[in-house]
């Protein structure tokens, strides 16, 4: 179930400043599925000097009500292969499925917009009447009709995958050592332009019937990082807590100054 969703796609924003004259191209897409959502028009003269016409263009929004706005199913799928006592093998797949999305309303430049003008001179003199601040104030409220976004309404539902993330492995555990093993983790998320992926090394130590302890380095999309994980497994329960990416040096505050790090933590009860 999903509250709201917003995809926003800035596919030109290109101001070219050339010798004698200006060049401007735009073209963006908003489609905004949120419950109770409607925009906000406002008519107003707008363009270049000497060009001005009457325009329509959205200036603000309104959310009348909130709800779920976004029903849909997502399927987890795993195996795990071991090949003798010492190699384990392992594959998942996790949110793979998607999500639909109702009330989307849309906004739009309506495809590429562009203008050439010689109209704007600048001049280095603060005191002159076409001086850099003046000229700029100018040509902004010239070449804002570019960035209109126009009220194209509700183009009913749309659907959205989710981010599907792929987790490959393997762990070899020590034959002289059984309760050392090594692996090595595969993370990817399938995200369009917001996709990653991440390859761990790991230690693994089976301290006992109810302790297990691990430690691990990582290199991927986002850099290097370490982790460990301390996990309780007596009779009846298994704690964990862990962490993938854990902070370098902090300020006297406790905000990091080098690194990200975040922690997980979690109980299963096994029947």
């Amino acid at each position: 179930m999903g509250g709201a969703n917003v995809d926003a796609e800035f596919n030109k924003a290109q101001l070219a400043l050339q010798e004698d004259q200006w060049q401007v191209v735009a073209n963006a897409e908003v489609q905004a599925s949120i419950k109770g959502l409607a925009y906000k028009e406002e008519t107003k003269m707008r363009g270049l000097e000497g060009e001005q016409k009457q325009h329509t263009y959205i200036n603000d929004l309104d959310v009348k009500k909130t709800g779920l706005n976004g029903f849909g199913l997502g399927l987890d799928l795993g195996a795990v292969y071991t090949l003798d006592e010492v190699w384990k093998f392992s594959a998942a797949l996790l949110d793979l499925g998607f999500i639909s999305w109702n009330n989307n309303m849309v906004a739009s430049t309506d495809g590429d917009q562009m203008f050439t003008t010689d109209t704007y001179i600048f001049n280095v003199d603060d005191e002159a009447d076409n001086c850099i601040n003046n000229e700029i104030d100018r040509l902004g409220e010239g070449v804002a009709v570019l960035y209109e976004l126009k009220n194209k309404g509700d183009a009913g539902s749309r659907s959205t995958t989710l981010a599907t993330t792929m987790n490959l492995g393997v762990e070899y555990t020590i034959p002289t050592c059984k309760k050392l093993s090594l692996g090595l983790l595969n993370t990817t998320k399938m995200n369009g332009d917001y996709s990653w992926t991440e390859f761990r090394l790991s230690a693994n130590w089976y301290a006992g019937k109810a302790l297990s302890l691990s430690a691990n380095v990582a290199a991927g999309t986002f850099g290097t990082s370490f982790g460990w994980m301390l996990n309780l497994h007596p009779n009846g329960f298994n704690f964990f807590i862990a962490s993938d990416h854990s902070l370098g040096k902090l300020a006297k505050q406790g905000l990091p100054l080098s690194a990200n790090g975040h922690v997980n933590l979690g109980i299963n009860f096994p029947f």
